[in-house]
């Protein structure tokens, strides 16, 4: 990992190459992961809402992408927030979109609100390539607004959970509002997030695809986990 440049197009071509540098439990186990075999960048779609992120310095590019916008706004009690953002922050629209677009991306030139792109053919000219491969940024993307409380345990330990309605010096309910639910629409946003992901997750009884997240983070992956 400390090999790869800061920059997600060229991370996602190493995901691709070496996956079991990646995901561990592929390295040993490929044959449990029969949908990350001959996995290409062509295969995965990556979920952002920072558009440099699709295209890299050297002119790779990112194939296939979802891009989530980002906004100015009230939010919640806060007041005037910039740059946040949210799939299905505005319209449970994003989350048909995305699906759809992952099970058959070469439909797709161009969507609205959470707009999903195929740039370019993925394969030969009459090739269909699944999308074996989702990969989201956490800020403003699977959140709205990202708010984390400063606690080590929360930061080392995959296994916590909050004790009591506090968490340092927040309300578990103000964390999971603040970060998840959407003011601008009706429900609960996070049931919504979760229904879209175990969906993409397993389209069909027979068919199963990755979900990852691509976030740096000072507590790294436990933080993003939990």
């Amino acid at each position: 990992m400390n090999r790869v440049k800061d920059d997600k197009v060229q991370v996602l071509k190493c995901v691709a190459a070496s996956i079991g540098d990646w995901f561990p439990p592929a390295a040993s186990h490929m044959q449990d992961f029969p949908q990350l075999m001959d996995l290409s960048i062509a295969n995965i779609v990556l979920v952002d809402d920072d558009h440099q992120n699709f295209s890299s310095a050297d002119g790779s590019k990112i194939l296939r992408y979802c891009k989530v916008p980002r906004y100015d706004a009230q939010f919640h009690d806060f007041g005037m927030l910039p740059d946040i953002g949210g799939l299905g922050a505005h319209s449970d629209y994003d989350f048909e979109a995305l699906r759809s677009f992952v099970d058959t991306p070469w439909d797709f030139q161009e969507e609205f609100k959470a707009k999903c792109y195929e740039t370019t053919k993925s394969g030969g000219e009459d090739e269909q390539l699944p999308v074996k491969l989702v990969v989201f940024a956490l800020d403003e993307v699977l959140t709205l607004a990202t708010f984390m409380p400063e606690v080590e345990e929360f930061r080392t330990d995959a296994s916590w959970e909050p004790t009591g309605d506090r968490v340092d010096k927040w309300r578990y309910f103000d964390l999971n509002q603040y970060n998840f639910e959407s003011p601008w629409v009706q429900g609960r946003r996070l049931y919504k997030l979760r229904s879209m992901l175990r969906e993409l997750r397993r389209p069909s009884q027979d068919e199963r695809r990755i979900l990852a997240v691509a976030a740096q983070r000072d507590g790294g992956a436990i933080e993003v986990l939990n």
